[in-house]
């Protein structure tokens, strides 16, 4: 079942939400209030504008909804930063946040996502017994709590036949034969449940594949090396990533 397809696609502005595979642990934790007893989250994903966190599955109803303001500390493995902003949106026991303005939050956060402290503890999950909803045909997924994932797509005979990054709240996607695309993965867009293992994410297209990200992605690409995948699809992803787009 390929239910890493589209589920929805909006042609105006070139969005579609996708069903992907949902590790049920993050190492990141997010703690609201400023004293001890505040409610503890943990960080499903983190970039410099927002953050999308949750409580446990089964923890009630959301303890926030759109536009409730939040604030506390968030640990991001060996540094802890202060947060304040605003909730976008509330579903079951997932929040998006949209963080206030704060040149020092931006620059603690961008340091943590980072080259090669976003690739620090890397984890095969294409490997995990307790990964469960990988699809069939993805061969390869390689998770970075709340920094980074990759999910690979084999073709059938041993070749690769799409693969996806996510990173910082932006995505890098090359589907052969078509040429590397680009865009974001917002916050407040989404984060829905789905399937035990499985979530809803939104997938917001650049109108044209984007440098910078292209050129991001490809720096996280040269980060990992064969103890992560394979030689030769390790090779194939770096060469994608810094190919131009075709005219």
């Amino acid at each position: 079942m390929e239910r890493a397809l589209t589920l929805i696609r909006n042609e105006g502005e070139r969005t579609e939400r996708r069903l992907l595979p949902r590790f049920p642990l993050s190492l990141l934790v997010f703690k609201e209030g400023t004293g001890g007893g505040g409610r503890v989250f943990e960080i499903r994903d983190i970039s410099p504008s927002g953050m999308r966190i949750e409580r446990g599955r089964g923890a009630g109803p959301p303890t926030h909804g759109p536009g409730d303001r939040i604030e506390g500390r968030a640990r991001l493995r060996d540094r802890e930063v202060g947060v304040r902003g605003t909730v976008r949106w509330a579903r079951g026991p997932g929040l998006g946040v949209a963080f206030d303005p704060d040149p020092g939050l931006r620059r603690d956060v961008g340091a943590f996502l980072a080259g090669k402290n976003a690739m620090r503890g890397i984890r095969r999950l294409h490997d995990d017994p307790s990964a469960l909803g990988r699809p069939e045909g993805m061969s390869h997924w390689l998770r970075s709590d709340g920094a980074f994932e990759l999910f690979v797509w084999d073709d059938g005979g041993g070749g690769v036949a799409r693969f996806l990054m996510l990173f910082a709240g932006r995505f890098a996607e090359w589907r052969g034969p078509l040429s590397l695309q680009t865009g974001t993965v917002p916050h407040a867009g989404g984060g829905r449940g789905g399937p035990e293992g499985v979530e809803e994410r939104l997938l917001r297209f650049d109108p044209a594949p984007d440098a910078g990200t292209a050129a991001q992605a490809a720096g996280m690409a040269d980060a990992l090396t064969t103890e992560h995948l394979p030689a030769d699809v390790l090779r194939l992803v770096r060469r994608k990533l810094r190919e131009r787009p075709l005219a």
